[in-house]
């Protein structure tokens, strides 16, 4: 499920990836935006990308090293 926030920005729900709470936005089909934040730690980091691969290794990257950042 989808939300559209604006006609330019579609968010999607939060979901869990090992130990991160993952969002993605997606500002006018060029633009990716991931927002994650760890379970445990404060930790939090927010990143822009232009293309779809980038952000799906950005997001395993994160799952893999988990709070080691």
């Amino acid at each position: 499920m989808k939300t559209r926030i604006s006609k330019n920005l579609v968010s999607f729900p939060m979901v869990r990836r090992g130990d991160w709470h993952v969002q993605v936005s997606i500002y006018k089909d060029e633009q990716l935006m991931v927002i994650a934040s760890h379970i445990f730690t404060e930790q939090c980091v927010i990143k822009t990308f232009d293309n779809n691969g980038e952000a799906i290794t950005f997001i395993n990257f994160l799952v893999e090293k988990g709070s080691t950042l």
